[in-house]
């Protein structure tokens, strides 16, 4: 994915909001992604030998996952930047939604419930290679559209072609017609009395050679309508 086509970074809303990425989906669509959530609580969690303490930190832990949640959903991006979808995705490692959700089970429905979708990271490469995929039948689907384009216009571009090539078989048919009367007439008219010279004593140093009508003519063209294939009825 590309940045700047795919996606983006670091993006203000109108309200001075500040979002991690936005996704680019095909057809004008984004997704929002959201990793600020904060690991300290956890990773005290994880630091301390006392029982009590890791309990405490790992209730911080969850709150604070909770507390993130609800603040993304109040911040509303979907509503501050244009072609957003509505909701904002919250990005968080594998390790720290577990125990976020066993200290409080109704977290990822309550954020669904208010327009954020907590993901795991695996999740989010699976979300990722969906929009790539997408990306993917896009650009097929425009260069399928861009070679249709170029198909039609190269097509009414040979049917001009063809119709001015027509033309000039045309005008040379009928050229090979004119010369064809003009020979008969040059015959019959002029060339048979000129032979009888010789005959008159007139002293000449060549005959005069039969002249020969065209013969052939131009090969008409088809159309291209009538190039196509016939539809079975």
């Amino acid at each position: 994915m590309v940045k700047g086509i795919h996606y983006d970074t670091q993006t203000s809303d109108n309200q001075g909001g500040r979002t991690d990425f936005i996704v680019h989906m095909p057809h004008r669509r984004d997704i929002i992604l959201d990793s600020k959530v904060s690991l300290v609580a956890l990773i005290e969690a994880q630091d301390t030998t006392d029982d009590a303490q890791r309990s405490a930190h790992l209730d911080r832990h969850a709150r604070h996952m909770q507390e993130h949640a609800d603040s993304l959903a109040g911040k509303e991006y979907w509503s501050q930047l244009p072609d957003s979808a509505d909701f904002v995705v919250m990005v968080v490692p594998e390790f720290a939604l577990p125990p976020a959700v066993e200290r409080r089970p109704n977290l990822i429905d309550r954020a669904l419930q208010n327009n954020v979708v907590i993901s795991t990271h695996s999740t989010l490469v699976a979300l990722l290679k969906t929009v790539a995929m997408g990306w993917q039948e896009r650009q097929l689907a425009d260069e399928a559209q861009e070679i249709g384009t170029l198909g039609r216009e190269l097509h009414d571009r040979l049917e001009v072609f063809a119709t001015h090539y027509a033309d000039i078989g045309t005008a040379l048919d009928r050229a090979v017609n004119r010369y064809n009367r003009g020979v008969g007439s040059l015959e019959s008219r002029v060339l048979t009395q000129a032979r009888r010279f010789p005959e008159l004593g007139v002293q000449t140093t060549k005959e005069i050679p039969e002249t020969q009508p065209v013969e052939s003519s131009t090969r008409a063209m088809r159309s291209a309508q009538s190039m196509l294939p016939e539809e079975d009825s």
